[in-house]
């Protein structure tokens, strides 16, 4: 604690330092799998799925990354779950010409544009709570970038169809399109327009390619083309490199660098926190704990005088941001697990990440507090009535971080392991948000999100039936995917493992850490 009374901590420059609304907390239940379930992932190094199986290349990017991300088998990122896409479409589609000289040349244009401004955006707000970028940034570029103006539209065309797939999805949104033909149509039209921008090797026309790559990874999501979809991601990583270092004060012609209120130093920061959320969720994804993360030094985290209330809903996301990156950077900074090219059960943990772990609550313990008399404080003094439903949320979310971080806090660091009465608050917290998005029936989609892979967290960890099934029927109420993670193809893989388990044809000790690597289990 410093002379203000406030709680500080230094650190190591961390890898994790800033990270997303999506990714605040939501590691607490995935450390306490993954501590017990540590897995190296076996990355093959093929071409793309897509283009193996459609003899197509998707070029868009200078360069792309050497290593993708790939469990190895034909189609461990797609997950064979849902009905077929041929099974949904019926009939030719009657498709308009395409965009031309920036502006929407077709009635059919403009509709995919309203659609995704009117109903893709506010689901990413919402579950997302990246307004600044999706409202304040993609939306206005796109009035006048012709590239990103395709990109929306190819984004609408593939959140239709995944609307019109959607398993028990009634919504009827016309069936004589062929949502397939049209959203690959729109796809690769917005990919062709990428290719002349990304010729002349510009600062902005590497920031419209880096805009366009994150709604491209949106568009893998959308159809489930998960190896693509980090493809591109790798691609943003290398784009959002590529910036910074035409911003550093080295490359700049005056050796100085641009102010930090700069709005591009904003975009840059807002695709960095919203990259490595991302990138940890493809990590629990595909049970690789080492994916790569965008690179940000924070040598102390300060929580602030814990008697002094958070000015704003923001002011507290960032800080619990910060408590968990810290803890983060404290359990998972120094390598201590052992090097396995092989599935390992719990009792293989190295005793040097047992020691880690009770070290990081140590350091972590004192901070959670600090934030959570800050967090009561705020709650205490503002009038939550007035709020709308992207407020009220946003402190549904709070509360539910705050409610994992205690039950984290309060295991034993020798057998971390929740009681019932923990999993229990945990998914009410849950199914309170669930509550507040649900006013529409229809499936939702987020660039990213932390609810889905909590629950997958929960059935992982948890050997309890009763709070198994609980998760399960709220996955499937939820008819979401949030970034890879998709409610319904969750709730499949765990209702196996279950039956599994109930058999004995699998062990829980043995059990891999990452979902694809289950899959890959129960395929067996």
């Amino acid at each position: 604690m410093d002379h203000h009374g406030h709680h500080t901590t230094s650190r190591s420059p961390t890898k994790e330092a800033n990270q997303g609304q999506g990714s605040q907390g939501q590691n607490r239940l995935q450390n306490l799998c993954c501590r017990r379930r540590h897995l190296k992932c076996d990355e093959g190094k093929p071409s793309c799925l897509r283009c193996l199986r459609d003899k197509w290349t998707c070029d868009g990017y200078s360069q792309s990354s050497p290593e993708p991300l790939y469990v190895s088998g034909t189609s461990s990122y797609e997950l064979p779950l849902h009905p077929k896409s041929d099974e949904m479409t019926s009939g030719p589609s009657i498709l308009c010409p395409a965009l031309t000289g920036g502006v929407l040349a077709s009635t059919a244009d403009n509709a995919l544009y309203y659609h995704t401004r009117e109903w893709v955006i506010p689901d990413l707000e919402m579950i997302d709570g990246s307004r600044e970028f999706w409202h304040d940034i993609i939306l206005p570029l796109s009035y006048s970038n012709t590239a990103i103006k395709h990109a929306l539209c190819a984004l609408g065309a593939s959140h239709q169809r995944f609307l019109a797939s959607y398993p028990g999805n009634l919504n009827n949104l016309g069936h004589s399109i062929d949502y397939d033909y049209q959203a690959n149509l729109k796809y690769s039209e917005a990919i062709a327009l990428i290719r002349p921008v990304m010729a002349e090797n510009s600062a902005s026309n590497i920031q419209t390619a880096l805009l366009c790559c994150t709604i491209f990874i949106c568009i893998e999501n959308l159809h489930r083309r998960y190896a693509d979809s980090v493809r591109h991601l790798r691609a943003g990583y290398q784009l959002l490199e590529s910036l910074r270092a035409a911003r550093s004060p080295e490359t700049s012609p005056n050796g100085t660098s641009s102010p930090p209120e700069d709005r591009n130093a904003g975009v840059l920061k807002t695709l960095a926190a919203m990259f490595s959320s991302l990138g940890k969720s493809i990590g629990a994804f595909t049970g690789d704990t080492t994916f790569s993360n965008i690179t940000q030094c924070a040598p102390e985290i300060d929580m602030g005088n814990p008697k002094t209330p958070f000015l704003t809903i923001t002011e507290a996301e960032v800080s619990l941001s910060s408590l968990n990156a810290f803890f983060d950077e404290c359990l998972f900074g120094s390598d201590t697990l052992p090097d396995i090219d092989q599935k390992v059960g719990c009792k293989s943990l190295a005793q040097s990440a047992t020691e880690s772990f009770i070290h990081a609550l140590d350091l972590i313990k004192p901070l959670f507090l600090s934030w959570t008399s800050r967090m009561q404080h705020f709650v205490m003094s503002v009038q939550i009535t007035p709020f709308g439903t992207l407020e009220k949320r946003r402190l549904a979310v709070l509360s539910l971080y705050q409610t994992t971080w205690s039950a984290f806090l309060n295991t034993d660091p020798h057998n971390t392991v929740f009681a019932k009465s923990d999993y229990e608050r945990i998914l009410s917290k849950i199914e309170q948000i669930v509550a507040l998005e649900n006013s529409q029936t229809r499936p939702m989609f987020a660039f990213d999100g932390h609810l889905v892979r909590e629950l997958s967290t929960i059935c992982a960890s948890c050997t309890d039936a009763e709070i198994r099934n609980r998760s399960i029927m709220i996955l499937r109420s939820m008819n979401r995917r949030e970034g890879v993670w998709d409610s319904w193809e969750v709730a499949n893989i765990y209702e196996k493992v279950f039956k599994g388990l109930e058999d004995g044809t699998l062990s829980f000790d043995n059990l891999p850490w990452g979902l694809t690597q289950l899959l890959k289990e129960l395929s067996n």
